[in-house]
């Protein structure tokens, strides 16, 4: 099934496409690759190498306008070479439709193999000054510092200039969610892909004023 298939069944059948156990169905039922986090549905097409990204039922923002807000944003920076572009692809009844490329792997998905091969090429940048600089001043180093061999390929292939206007960014961006499972590669670059954040609390409610 292609995504104007989908995009074409969905609306014929009056899906939610927001709704987990909705979309989940739909997806197991056309036999398609189904994927959530905590604030977005994934529908992946390996053949169109394309993931449409659905905002989740439920949250108090959409997170995916957030994605599209951090690109522009970056865009200003000059770091988007590091981000998998989002865009806003149509609404199928009521829902919001994103649509962004696919990557190779997450950080978090690296086999023992291909880690030893990253290691060989970054040699002793993981440890240097730059990138421990940058590990812990994104925004929300304290808490969670950026893996180290992510940041030390960024630097390595865009140089210091590029790694601390990207550090100035995710302040500016309010990114606080770049665990291993929200960065990875595409061919053996580093990309980030998800940079919406996160800021739901027990209230569902935001901490930060993030109106655009």
């Amino acid at each position: 099934m292609t995504i104007n298939d989908f995009l074409t069944k969905a609306r014929k059948e009056k899906i939610d496409l927001s709704d987990y156990f909705d979309l989940c169905q739909f997806c197991n039922d056309n036999e398609l690759e189904f994927d959530s986090g905590a604030s977005r549905l994934c529908v992946i097409f390996p053949k169109e190498k394309k993931v449409l990204k659905i905002p989740k039922s439920g949250c108090s923002i959409d997170y995916c306008a957030r994605e599209v807000h951090n690109f522009k944003l970056a865009q200003e920076y000059k770091v988007e070479k590091v981000l998998l572009p989002i865009a806003l692809l149509c609404e199928v009844n009521g829902c919001k439709v994103y649509c962004q490329p696919m990557y190779t792997s997450s950080m978090g998905g690296m086999n023992r193999k291909e880690r030893d091969k990253l290691n060989e090429k970054i040699k002793d940048l993981p440890s240097s000054k730059i990138t421990k600089k940058i590990q812990r001043g994104v925004f929300d180093g304290k808490w969670r510092s950026l893996d180290r061999y992510w940041t030390a390929r960024m630097v390595q292939l865009y140089g210091k200039k590029f790694a601390m206007s990207f550090e100035t960014w995710t302040h500016t961006a309010k990114v606080n969610d770049l665990h291993n499972s929200n960065i990875g590669w595409l061919d053996r670059k580093p990309i980030i892909l998800d940079y919406a954040g996160y800021f739901e609390n027990g209230n569902g409610v935001n901490p930060f004023d993030l109106s655009i």
